[in-house]
């Protein structure tokens, strides 16, 4: 499975943003513009099931967190990054953290609370 990227800035992405149900990674596009402008990258993700990335049968928030993850070990390895997700992005990105915590130099979560479900 691919996921749909865009770098905003210079390679490599310091940040990568992770958006909400429906959403996409364009929605992320003002802040990341303004980041390139003051020197900082980051990296777009549209997550599964959403814009341009691939489709699956099957919606698992771990799953979806697995596939985040390994793309990100492909794209940036050996680099440690600040993960900001808002909403659906924001789950996906603490279980990132949990799940593949080498990945992650810090973590922004946005309009979504920890739970049990």
């Amino acid at each position: 499975m691919r996921l749909h990227t865009e770098l905003v800035g210079e390679w490599p992405p310091r940040a990568v943003f992770l958006h909400g149900l429906l959403g996409r990674g364009r929605n992320w596009h003002l802040v990341a513009k303004a980041l390139a402008d003051a020197g900082h990258s980051s990296l777009l993700v549209d997550l599964p099931n959403h814009g341009a990335s691939d489709w699956t049968d099957h919606f698992s928030y771990a799953q979806l967190a697995d596939q985040v993850a390994a793309e990100l070990r492909e794209l940036v390895p050996d680099r440690r990054i600040a993960l900001v997700g808002h909403s659906m992005g924001g789950k996906i990105a603490m279980l990132i953290a949990l799940r593949h915590w080498e990945l992650v130099h810090k973590l922004v979560v946005i309009d979504i609370a920890p739970s049990q479900s």
